[in-house]
């Protein structure tokens, strides 16, 4: 009976050998691959991936607007008309300013096709919708073909309506002063002028539907600068179709 309980007990030994699992390797493990860098317990070293650079964001910038800012020397100094009366002190009257209209295809043919290109390179100009004065100073129907206008065998154009009259500052082209209307009766007529004209820049406003002057800042404008010969008594002329 001892001797059974001997091997019972063997057998059982040797049952609890063969079943039991391994134990867990003592120690750290080896790391997994993407987390360490460092090579632990003969563990083989592991590839660290670079860190992913943030992407930038590109930023869009509109264009910063160009400033456009014309020279005074830009353009020519404009063309000289004769001076209808005595300058200066010797105007006992005051100054006064006349304003005509004409019709373009009842002057003469070299005048029409004389006032044709003036208004061709009128258009062409850049006034900056009118804040800018050197565009006003090139040769223009009113002061080139004034004088030859007025004493044509032709008559005005048949025309009743308003020329405003105002001051500019001959720098900074602002306003100073609202002179008047001119009233028009058959295309014809006059203001006097307050003050001493010539140290202003003098800007007339013209109707709408005429052909001369042409459109700057919304209105028909022409304007005679301080540099300009200016009479007692001062013309100004537009161009009717």
């Amino acid at each position: 009976m001892k001797r059974f309980i001997i091997s019972l007990a063997l057998l059982v030994a040797a049952a609890l050998v063969t079943t039991t699992p391994a134990r867990a390797q003592e120690g750290p493990q080896c790391p997994v691959q993407g987390k360490w860098s460092l090579t632990w317990n003969n563990c083989p070293p592991t590839a660290q991936a670079a860190p992913a650079k943030p992407k930038r964001r590109a930023h869009r910038h509109a264009p910063a607007p160009q400033a456009f800012v014309l020279s005074p020397d830009y353009y020519p100094p404009p063309a000289a008309y004769p001076p209808s009366g005595s300058v200066g002190n010797n105007c006992p009257n005051g100054f006064v300013q006349f304003a005509h209209v004409w019709s373009l295809y009842s002057i003469a043919p070299h005048l029409q096709a004389q006032a044709q290109a003036l208004i061709a390179a009128a258009r062409a100009r850049e006034s900056q919708d009118a804040r800018a004065l050197p565009p006003y100073r090139p040769d223009a129907v009113s002061r080139t073909l004034g004088a030859q206008l007025r004493t044509g065998p032709w008559g005005p154009a048949p025309v009743n309506d308003g020329v405003h009259i105002r001051y500019l500052d001959p720098h900074s082209g602002q306003l100073v002063r609202e002179v008047g209307v001119i009233r028009l009766n058959h295309g014809v007529g006059s203001i006097p002028l307050p003050g001493d004209p010539r140290h202003y820049v003098v800007e007339a406003i013209w109707p709408l539907y005429l052909i001369s002057p042409t459109p700057s800042g919304g209105a028909l404008r022409t304007r005679s600068f301080p540099n300009e010969p200016r009479g007692c008594r001062d013309h100004i002329h537009g161009l009717a179709p």
